[in-house]
């Protein structure tokens, strides 16, 4: 809560020197060492502590370790069990979605967002991604149509501007193109 990520570490290791079996000892640490770019460790972390007690924000915490490492088939698992053993939980949900549509399945990310999007229609994000999801299969007209919903809710939403940019310029759309001739 400090800041002082290093301690934290210190801390929970003292911790689980006394006594090992407790779970949130281990997920803290996890998260502290993934904050520190310590992966593997955090992963190491985050897995005892699902075997110890394993419940969704644990599941939750190491499928982001496996994100943020690129390793979404790894990731996939863990986001889809903190969905289940906490129903509601849309960036569960969101991020299962995010590394369905990295490795190409996108007929499970659209399942995915569409959950959340069920959950919350106000999720400007859950909108952003679907929108990204029907621009890998090159259906731009559904892509414009989610980023242009995702934009209604937030019109200042930077990233949602930035990727619809980057999405025109892909199909060849240049606005005020002659303008530079």
């Amino acid at each position: 809560m400090l800041g002082d990520l290093r301690q934290a570490v210190s801390d929970f290791s003292a911790g689980i020197s006394i006594d090992s079996s407790i779970a949130d000892n281990w997920k803290r640490r996890g998260q502290s060492r993934a904050a520190l770019n310590e992966d593997s460790e955090a992963i190491a972390d985050l897995t005892k502590a699902i075997s110890l007690q394993a419940d969704s924000d644990t599941y939750h915490q190491r499928g982001l370790v496996y994100h943020k490492t690129r390793n979404y088939r790894r990731a996939i698992p863990d986001f889809l069990m903190a969905a289940k053993l906490q129903p509601s939980n849309k960036l569960a949900w969101n991020f299962a979605g995010l590394c369905q549509t990295a490795i190409g399945s996108c007929s499970e990310a659209f399942d995915s967002f569409k959950k959340v999007l069920s959950m919350d229609p106000t999720f400007r994000e859950g909108w952003v991604n679907m929108a990204q999801c029907y621009r890998e299969i090159g259906d731009w007209p559904r892509a414009e149509e989610n980023f242009t919903r995702a934009l209604k809710l937030d019109p200042q939403y930077v990233s949602g501007l930035h990727l619809r940019a980057l999405a025109r310029h892909g199909v060849g759309i240049w606005i005020n193109a002659r303008s530079f001739y």
